[in-house]
């Protein structure tokens, strides 16, 4: 398993064990106007709980993600350099955005957060680049990776409640029992 320190560019160099973003195929991606980053409601969360104001746009329609090379939103830590950027995939139109624009911020992880056009570009784009990518179980799209996941610090309810989702997601344990026979 690995740890935000592991992606914290004060301690480390992480990108160099992954793709650059000038290497993705742009095709396969949403441009990041038609994703979540343009919902006024989620960055203006991001705003109020991260104070990067570096990270969105405010104009007329309310406070939105700020897009970069049309495709990427870059976290603080590679903005000023986006060659050393982890690409991290989500599909739907931004799965998890909210959650990972925080951690990126506040764990100092250099990533380019980055939404797959449609389920296809999303399952493939993992296979296809080193990246970290946004999952969850019981799905098995991305068991043949032998992907190593991410353990952020333990899931902070009050937090949540409130916005801030710098610490781990609540996990939920989805079971299935059967029998001997393996009938259900």
């Amino acid at each position: 398993m690995a740890f935000p320190k592991d992606y914290n560019t004060s301690w480390e160099r992480p990108s160099q064990y992954f793709t650059t973003i000038d290497q993705i195929n742009r095709s396969k991606l949403m441009l990041c106007e038609e994703t979540l980053l343009m919902s006024v409601k989620m960055m203006s969360t991001y705003l109020e709980i991260t104070g990067d104001h570096e990270g969105v746009s405010q104009g007329t329609g309310g406070i939105t993600g700020r897009c970069f090379d049309q495709y990427f939103w870059y976290a603080p830590a590679c903005r000023r350099n986006s060659s050393s950027c982890i690409p991290c995939f989500t599909g739907g139109t931004g799965w998890g955005s909210l959650e990972m624009l925080q951690k990126a911020t506040f764990l100092g992880i250099p990533l380019a957060w980055i939404t797959a056009k449609d389920w296809n570009a999303y399952s493939a784009l993992p296979k296809d680049y080193d990246s970290i990518f946004y999952w969850w179980t019981p799905d098995p799209t991305f068991l043949s990776l032998n992907a190593e996941q991410i353990m952020f610090p333990a899931h902070n309810g009050v937090e949540w409640a409130k916005g801030d989702h710098r610490s781990a997601a609540f996990a939920i344990q989805i079971d299935k029992y059967i029998s001997q026979d393996g009938s259900t």
